[in-house]
């Protein structure tokens, strides 16, 4: 039975994709990978993550996308070893043990992200931004390193997607 996944290339040059795969076909499976799989749990929304079981210490490359998605979404990994090489994303497993369709709330990762740098300064406890938006997560971490170089009034900083709320405090365990 076919069902509809999420793929996440390393290369950020290719797009994300929603995909269909048969549930019960591994060897599709290791191809969207390009390898032995291993599978982690999402949990805001309940979903399974796959990914090459091998990727530590490999010449794949690093998916940013793919280790924010990871990050974002089952925060006993957040930050962690970033993820190397492709990933893709399906629902929970149903009661017989089956992978399901990716929740729709994963397919907000279809769409085009941009990202913005917060900072905070001094003793204040919230998140806060110039409102600048980067086309790329890269460009925006240069310019959140030069903020944090060259502004000594800023303590720290993070690199979110512009969709990401305003003015969030900073959590404790986060410093």
């Amino acid at each position: 039975m076919d069902i509809p996944v999420i793929w996440i290339p390393a290369d950020e040059a290719q797009p994300i994709e929603l995909i269909e795969v048969d549930r019960e076909d591994l060897d599709t499976y290791q191809r969207l990978v390009g390898g032995n799989i291993e599978v982690l749990p999402l949990v805001f929304p309940p979903a399974s993550y796959f990914f090459n079981e091998e990727y530590r210490g490999s010449d794949l490359a690093i998916n940013p996308r793919a280790t924010q998605v990871l990050w974002s979404h089952n925060p006993h990994y957040a930050g962690c070893d970033p993820i190397q090489g492709d990933v893709f994303i399906t629902g929970d497993v149903d009661p017989e043990g089956n992978e399901t369709a990716v929740p729709g709330n994963y397919k907000e990762l279809l769409q085009p992200v941009k990202f913005r740098v917060d900072i905070v300064t001094g003793s204040d406890r919230r998140w806060v931004s110039n409102g600048v938006i980067h086309d790329t997560r890269a460009l925006a971490e240069a310019a959140g390193q030069r903020l944090f170089e060259n502004w000594t009034q800023v303590s720290k900083f993070r690199v979110v997607p512009d969709s990401t709320p305003t003015r969030e405090r900073v959590e404790p365990l986060a410093e």
